[in-house]
């Protein structure tokens, strides 16, 4: 008998590994890549502080009093890396999703083992108006939140097997 083929995964579902296989870190992701990529942007960080079971890295960094951009990763150790929090924060008056989706775009981006970066980056650019978009790449689940306001927009970047 045959083997069945499984339909192809479009990219939008979650991972078809069970979680208990599926790692729990972003494989290939370090702290370091994170770091040295938006410290060439000039951005301020530090770390790493420990947490319960983790450790933690927060980068920070603003555009006037208008706008703060904030991203804390976690990991294990510095090469064991659970999740990346990339936060936009708009306090004026019109807030843009452009300036939204041109960050997290960029994050989305962020190299790790099996990352397609222009795939995630073009997701984070179609999905930025909208709250609850997911999408999975190798080791990692994207997941995009915006406020209501239109003033907070989330990207969490987090190991499919993490718990």
């Amino acid at each position: 008998m045959a083997p069945s083929k499984l339909p192809a995964s479009t990219g939008t579902a979650a991972a078809t590994t069970p979680a208990s296989s599926a790692p729990e870190f972003i494989t290939g992701l370090t702290a370091a890549d994170v770091k040295l990529n938006l410290e060439r942007r000039g951005f301020h960080c530090d770390g790493p502080v420990a947490l319960a079971t983790l450790q933690s890295w927060t980068c920070k960094s603003s555009q006037g009093t208008d706008i703060e951009f904030v991203v804390e990763v976690q990991g294990k150790d510095s090469t064991r890396i659970r999740s990346v929090d990339a936060t936009v924060l708009q306090y004026n008056a019109q807030p843009s999703d452009a300036i939204a989706a041109e960050f997290l775009g960029f994050i989305a981006t962020l190299p790790y083992e099996n990352a397609e970066p222009a795939r995630a980056r073009d997701w984070v650019r179609s999905n930025i108006a909208k709250s609850g978009s997911e999408l999975t790449i190798a080791s990692a689940r994207f997941e995009l939140t915006r406020a209501n306001t239109g003033r907070a927009h989330i990207l969490d970047m987090i190991a499919v097997g993490a718990r």
